[in-house]
């Protein structure tokens, strides 16, 4: 097993970094595909398989974040779940600024011209970010549950991280 090297700030804030920021702009294209702004939407997925595939990401990166940490930096397997929080962490602060930017530019739209095109909603700018924060409270709210689901999968991945140097020193031929 290696031993834990001493890491400095910016190595540690970019292992926090380097996991959560890729899993953000995931949730995000998952949010506005769910969305499906302006008629464009690159991927036909309805909101349950949007969830189940950023579940999915949340699971798979962190794993990957935790297994990276404690295979490479050593340490211990909640070393590993720590990473995969942080990181997920990371995602929701992305989704949630998202949010506020969305809420944000909401209320500061002018109000709907005088004649609106055959089959929209028209709704005062007010009433409009009350319903935009309600949908995007719901995907906050996912969002910070694939970040918890993320400790136990940086878990796993931090166990694996830490099982894999001995696996490969077993399998090497004695000289």
């Amino acid at each position: 097993m290696r031993a834990p090297q001493a890491a400095s700030r910016w190595s540690k804030f970019g292992r926090v970094l380097l996991p959560g920021i890729p899993l953000g702009l995931l949730q995000l294209g998952l949010v506005v595909n769910g969305f499906a702004i302006a008629g464009f939407r690159p991927v036909r997925l309805d909101w349950p398989q949007s969830i189940a595939v950023g579940a999915l990401f949340y699971l798979i990166i962190a794993a990957i974040a935790g297994f990276f940490t404690t295979w490479r930096h050593g340490g211990k397997a909640s070393d590993g779940a720590r990473a995969g929080l942080y990181g997920g962490a990371v995602s929701l602060c992305i989704v949630v600024l998202f949010a506020v930017i969305v809420i944000v530019a909401i209320l500061l739209s002018p109000a709907a011209p005088n004649r609106p095109p055959a089959r929209t909603l028209v709704l005062p700018p007010v009433l409009g970010a009350l319903l935009a924060g309600l949908i995007l409270a719901f995907v906050i709210f996912l969002n910070a549950l694939g970040a918890l689901l993320a400790y136990p999968s940086g878990l796993l991945g931090g166990w694996l991280g830490q099982r894999t140097p001995a696996l490969l020193t077993e399998r090497e031929p004695a000289s």
